[in-house]
């Protein structure tokens, strides 16, 4: 089971690497990351924020929230 988890785990990080390396805009590249972490922690939601600089923390990309 360790070597299993060890696969999946070298797996989601080489896909997040590779995604993060591609020259996106930004709003794709976090859409994207997002997409890889749901899929990865197999949940029903998730949202990625970053600090401005104001100081607000403010959603930049989510996935499975409702409207």
């Amino acid at each position: 089971l360790e070597l299993e988890e060890s696969h999946d785990n070298l797996k989601f990080q080489n896909e997040l690497l590779i995604t993060l390396k591609k020259q996106l805009p930004l709003n794709k590249l976090l859409e994207d990351c997002a997409k890889i972490f749901k899929n990865f922690l197999k949940c029903s939601a998730v949202g990625i924020r970053l600090i401005d600089s104001e100081g607000d923390i403010p959603y930049e990309s989510h996935l499975g929230f409702p409207e």
